[in-house]
C-alpha cells in the first residue's frame, strides 16, 4: 500500500493483516495470533495495568532503498500501547526505529531489535524511523485500552488524561479536534484551548502546533480565534530554543519571508542550520 502517511504524507509502503479490531488475512492469522493472544497481549495488560487492553491494528512496514527511507517523528494518537516486533537481522540495515523522549534528536536513541523481539511503548512517547542503509522490515501492533476502542478507531484514555493535566495527552488531543480524527468532531476552539495549556506545560510540539493555528488564514479561522504573527513567532521561538527541530525549521522560514517584518536572513540561515543539524530532512 503506498498512500499517503498521516504523519508526513509521504507515500507508505505497509500492508495492514488486521484492522478495526478484526484479521483480515486469514493466513497471517495462523502465523501471528498465537503470539498475539497468548504472549504479547498478557504481558502488555499486565505492564500497563490495562487488562482489556486489546489489539486494534497490525501492519507491516518496510523501508529499503528507492522508497522511503525516514518516518519523521511524532506520537501514535490511535494507540494506547505501540508493540514494534523487529523482523529483519539489524546488522543487514543502519539506523531503524528510535525513540526521542525530548524536543532534541540529541535525546534519540536506536534500540537493537533481533528478529523476534518486542519493543512496546505507550502513546506519549515520541519516535521516528531513520534507515541510512539497508532494508528494513517490522511488524507494528497498535493497542487500545478496551475491544470497543478498537472498533471504533476511538481513544478515550486522551480524555482522561488530558483532564488531568498531562500535556502529552493534551497535544495529541488537540490534533484529533484541529483535524476531526480519531471519532472527534472537528473544533478548532477545543484544540486551541488544548494546545494552549499543553504548551505552558512546556510541551514542544503543542507550542509549534500553536504558532501554526496563529497563522491561519482569515478564512480558515471558522471559530473566531484571536490570532496574530506575533504570537506564532514567540511560540516558535520558545519551541525552537528548547531545540526541536520542526519549530526551528518553520522559525528560519518566518524568517525568510519577512512575515512579521523585514527579511532577516542571517537568522534563518541560523535556524535553518540548526534544524539541518538535526537530520530534519526539509532543512537539510
Amino acid at each position: 500500500m503506498t498512500i499517503p502517511d498521516a504523519v508526513d504524507n509521504m507515500p507508505t509502503f505497509e500492508y495492514y493483516p488486521f484492522s478495526n479490531g478484526q484479521w483480515l488475512d486469514e493466513e497471517l492469522r495462523k502465523v501471528l495470533s498465537d503470539a498475539i493472544d497468548y504472549r504479547i497481549l498478557p504481558y502488555i495488560r499486565d505492564r500497563y495495568n490495562c487488562p482489556s487492553c486489546s489489539l486494534a491494528t497490525a501492519l507491516i512496514r518496510r523501508y529499503m532503498p528507492g522508497e522511503r527511507r525516514t518516518h519523521t517523528v511524532h506520537f501514535d494518537s490511535q494507540a494506547f500501547v505501540t508493540v514494534v516486533v523487529g523482523l529483519c537481522d539489524p546488522d543487514e540495515f543502519e539506523g531503524g526505529l528510535f525513540l526521542q523522549p525530548g524536543p532534541s534528536a540529541s535525546s534519540r536513541f536506536f534500540p537493537r531489535l533481533e528478529p523476534g523481539d518486542i519493543l512496546a511503548h505507550s502513546f506519549d512517547i515520541q519516535h521516528g524511523v531513520h534507515v541510512s542503509k539497508g532494508t528494513r522490515y517490522s511488524l507494528i501492533l497498535w493497542l487500545t485500552d478496551s475491544p470497543q476502542a478498537a472498533r471504533e478507531q476511538t481513544s478515550p484514555w486522551l480524555d482522561k488524561m488530558a483532564g488531568e493535566g498531562d500535556p502529552h495527552a493534551q497535544h495529541i488531543l488537540a490534533e484529533a479536534y484541529e483535524f476531526g480524527e480519531a471519532g472527534r468532531p472537528r473544533d478548532l476552539r477545543k484544540a486551541f484551548q488544548l494546545y494552549s495549556s499543553s504548551a505552558e506545560s512546556g510541551h514542544w510540539w503543542s507550542m509549534t502546533s500553536l504558532a501554526y493555528m496563529h497563522q491561519m488564514e482569515a478564512e480558515e479561522n471558522d471559530a473566531g480565534l484571536p490570532l496574530d504573527w506575533a504570537t506564532s513567532v514567540h511560540w516558535l521561538r520558545r519551541a525552537a530554543q528548547n531545540d526541536f527541530a520542526m519549530a526551528q525549521r518553520s522559525l528560519a522560514l518566518t524568517y525568510l519571508d519577512g512575515s512579521t517584518g523585514d527579511p532577516d536572513y542571517l537568522q534563518a540561515a541560523y535556524w535553518m542550520r540548526r534544524a539541518a543539524d538535526q537530520l530534519d530532512v526539509e532543512a537539510a
